[in-house]
Parts: structure tokens; C-alpha cells; sequence
């Protein structure tokens, strides 16, 4: 559960064949860093989900469930 929001960010950029490196460039984030988000070697911060979120023109509400 702890990384639940990470995983649905994850599988949503995965499915829609969206790049880290795209990502990382119009974040500003390090793509190490991205990567380790993704890949769960990390908490995703909640200044970098918005920020991924906009980068993939997503709303956050999308990928946040309170089941």
C-alpha cells in the first residue's frame, strides 16, 4: 500500500509508452531519479508526483484512490 500511487503512475506511463527520459527532461528531474522512482527504490515525493503529472498531462486525482 505504501507505494500504491508509485505503482499506478508507473503502470499508467509503462502502458502509454511514455519515456523516462521524456520524464526527466520536462521535470527538470535527474532520469536516475525517475528511475528510481519507478522502480520503487524510493518514495516519490509529492512536489515530484505533480510534477510528473504535468509532465504526462495528467490530473494527480487520477492516479490517487481512497479504496
Amino acid at each position: 500500500m505504501k507505494y500504491a500511487v508509485q505503482t499506478r503512475l508507473r503502470d499508467y506511463v509503462k502502458a502509454n509508452g511514455i519515456k523516462q527520459r521524456h520524464i526527466a527532461q520536462a521535470t527538470g528531474l535527474k532520469e536516475y531519479l525517475v528511475s528510481d522512482i519507478f522502480c520503487m527504490r524510493r518514495e516519490m515525493k509529492a512536489d515530484e508526483f505533480a510534477l510528473i503529472c504535468k509532465a504526462i498531462n495528467r490530473n494527480p486525482n487520477e492516479f490517487i484512490t481512497t479504496e
